[in-house]
C-alpha cells in the first residue's frame, strides 16, 4: 500500500459554480467547400490470414508510409464513419462537427465540437471536418485502448505537405515544397537531395557537397567544414 497516494479532505467549501443555461453562445455552423468529395473511413475487422483477423481503416491495417485522405488546409470536408462495432472515432488536431447519425438527423448530445465521436455498430456518422491552424499530418484513429495498440489507424497529411516521413529511413521520402513563406524551423527545406551524399537528405543553406545545410565547427572534417545535416 506505500505505492498508492491517499488524499484527505482537511475541510469543506462551498460551491459557487454553475452550469449555464447555454454552453456557448457563439456556435459557427460549418459548411463544405464547393466540389469537396465525401470520404469514407469504415472501422472494422478484417481478415488478416491463417485464420487471424485485424482491426483496420477500409481494410488498411496501419502504416506510416499509407495515406488515406489528403485534405486541403483551411477547407472544411464531409467524413463518413462507418463501423461494425461501438468504435470511437478520434481525429487528431482537427475538430468536427455531427451532421447526421444512421441516415437520420443528429442527436442532441452529437451538438457542438467535436474531436471525437460514438460511432455504434453497423452505424454510419456524417460529419464536417476543419483542417485549420496546423500544416502537416493529421491522425485518425479508434480510442479503443485495444484497437488502438493494434494499430487501427491512419495518417492524413495535409494537401501542401505531401508525402509523409517514412519512419522506417533516415531521410524524408520527398514531400512536395512548402508553400511560400513556410519555412520549416533552423532554415531547412525538407526532401532535398544532396548528390554528394548521393541519397536523400534534410539540407539546407551552406552544404559543401549541394550548397545547403550548416557549418560545422569542426570534427572529422576539419574546422569550418561545410555539410548538410544527414549528408554524413
Amino acid at each position: 500500500m506505500r505505492d498508492v497516494m491517499r488524499f484527505r479532505v482537511a475541510r469543506k467549501a462551498k460551491d459557487a459554480s454553475r452550469v449555464p443555461d447555454r454552453l456557448s453562445t457563439r456556435y459557427e455552423d460549418l459548411a463544405p467547400a464547393t466540389g469537396v468529395p465525401v470520404r469514407t473511413f469504415d472501422f472494422r475487422r478484417t481478415p488478416a490470414g491463417e485464420d487471424r483477423r485485424m482491426w483496420t481503416i477500409n481494410g488498411k491495417p496501419f502504416h506510416p508510409d499509407t495515406v488515406l485522405a489528403r485534405p486541403r488546409l483551411g477547407s472544411v470536408e464531409r467524413w463518413r464513419f462507418s463501423s461494425d462495432f461501438h468504435h470511437p472515432v478520434h481525429v487528431h488536431l482537427a475538430r468536427f462537427q455531427v451532421t447526421a447519425r444512421g441516415g437520420r438527423p443528429a442527436e442532441p448530445k452529437d451538438a457542438g465540437w467535436k474531436d471525437t465521436v460514438d460511432v455504434r455498430p453497423y452505424e454510419t456518422v456524417e460529419t464536417l471536418v476543419r483542417f485549420t491552424g496546423y500544416r502537416g499530418r493529421y491522425m485518425i484513429h479508434c480510442h479503443n485502448l485495444e484497437h488502438e495498440d493494434m494499430a487501427m489507424m491512419a495518417n492524413i497529411p495535409d494537401h501542401l505537405r505531401g508525402r509523409p516521413l517514412s519512419l522506417g529511413s533516415a531521410a524524408f521520402s520527398g514531400p512536395l515544397p512548402l508553400a511560400s513563406g513556410d519555412a520549416p524551423a533552423g532554415g531547412r527545406t525538407p526532401g532535398r537531395r544532396c548528390p554528394g551524399a548521393g541519397r536523400a537528405s534534410v539540407t539546407g543553406p551552406g552544404c559543401g557537397r549541394c550548397g545547403r545545410g550548416r557549418r560545422r565547427s569542426g570534427g572529422p572534417r576539419g574546422p569550418g567544414r561545410r555539410s548538410c545535416g544527414r549528408s554524413r
